[in-house]
C-alpha cells in the first residue's frame, strides 16, 4: 500500500512526481520506468512503492500535476464575486 509519509532520506510522493515530470522532459514517455526513476532519485525501485501503488498511480499523479499547471483560456481577468453578493435561484423568485 502506498503511503504519503516522508522517509528519512527526504523522499516523498511529491518528490517522486516532480522527478518523473523532469524525466519526461528528457526521456519522454517510453523512457519513464520505475527503475529509471529510482536511479534518478538515488534510491532502490522498491522504495518508490512506499509512496506509490504502481506505475499507473504515478502516471495519474503526473497527469494531475500537468493539468494543475494548465490555466483555462479567458479566465485570467475574471474576479470572484463574494458569496453574499451572488444571486441564488431561490433568492431570485419573488415571494
Amino acid at each position: 500500500m502506498a503511503r504519503p509519509e516522508t522517509e528519512a532520506s527526504g523522499l516523498n510522493r511529491e518528490a517522486v512526481v516532480q522527478a518523473a515530470l523532469a524525466m519526461l522532459d528528457t526521456v519522454a514517455f517510453d523512457g519513464l520506468s520505475m527503475r529509471a526513476l529510482a536511479d534518478r532519485l538515488g534510491v532502490k525501485a522498491a522504495s518508490l512503492y512506499w509512496h506509490l501503488r504502481d506505475k499507473d498511480q504515478l502516471l495519474e499523479l503526473v497527469a494531475e500535476a500537468v493539468l494543475d499547471r494548465v490555466k483555462p483560456p479567458g479566465l485570467a481577468g475574471i474576479v470572484a464575486v463574494p458569496d453574499h453578493r451572488r444571486v441564488r435561484p431561490a433568492d431570485a423568485i419573488p415571494r
